[in-house]
């Protein structure tokens, strides 16, 4: 993905990529805002042994529902999983792929404030559902949000690392210091105007 978005990404874009095929939609970002990296100073804790259990996790689910991969299976088939853990990564994935699909249609209709739920509903399925999320980077996602970003959620493999949040440009400042304050050890990495 990332040596896609390279070579023919375009600035203040967003790409609906897929994977499959690598086709691809550019979608403008929405003007007046800024996404914010905050990293929440714990290291991503990613154990190599986790992420592949991850991994096996939607390998079996995707056995379970009788497909080659999760990204072809239907929502109503994740009742054919017995496994409950198995039963919430799949519902990640498919979620996730749902998620996606409704925030390259916001990115279109620039509906910043349905993005920025998208975004949050992300998080909260990390968190709960594929489990990848930690005590701070909840902390920065829960804090952000009430400093008055739009959207806030995880990003990478999760177990530590960066947030990204969607905010209007002006309040940038403020949800920076408001995370700074609740997550000691915090500071901004990047801030990408759209």
């Amino acid at each position: 993905m990332d040596h896609m978005v390279s070579a023919t990404g375009k600035a203040r874009s967003a790409m609906h990529l897929d994977c499959r095929d690598l086709s691809y939609n550019l979608h403008s970002l929405p003007a007046g805002h800024v996404f914010l990296v905050i990293h929440s100073g714990s290291g991503r804790k990613l154990s190599e042994g986790i992420y592949n259990e991850r991994v096996a996790e939607c390998r079996a689910a995707a056995e379970a529902m009788g497909v080659a991969s999760l990204r072809d299976a239907e929502a109503a088939q994740i009742a054919d999983i017995d496994d409950k853990l198995v039963r919430q990564r799949a519902q990640h994935v498919l979620s996730e792929n749902d998620r996606v699909n409704a925030a390259a249609q916001a990115l279109a209709s620039a509906d910043v404030v349905t993005l920025g739920a998208l975004i949050t509903a992300s998080h909260q399925s990390l968190a709960t559902d594929y489990e990848v999320s930690s005590a701070p980077l909840d902390m920065l996602v829960k804090t952000t949000l009430s400093a008055g970003a739009l959207g806030s959620r995880l990003t990478g493999a999760g177990f530590g690392g960066c947030i990204v949040c969607l905010a209007a440009a002006d309040l940038a400042d403020d949800i920076v210091a408001a995370a700074q304050e609740a997550v000691p050890g915090s500071w901004l990495l990047d801030s990408i105007a759209c």
